[in-house]
């Protein structure tokens, strides 16, 4: 079994938040990286919270 394909959405409330998760992506995902969206958003699940994230991979059988 392999990582076949996926998409990640990030949602933030300020648009520097997401730099870092930005980078980790590049790095992680070089040679294949996923579909990915990002939404600034007035608040979040916590107020506290400054990303949000969700994900969906698909592996092969």
């Amino acid at each position: 079994m392999g990582f076949a394909s996926g998409a990640i959405g990030t949602m933030t409330r300020r648009c520097s938040a997401a730099g870092p998760q930005a980078w980790a992506l590049r790095e992680d995902f070089a040679a294949h990286p996923p579909a990915s969206t990002g939404v600034q958003v007035s608040c979040l699940t916590h107020p506290d919270f400054l990303i949000e994230m969700a994900a969906i991979a698909v592996i092969e059988a």
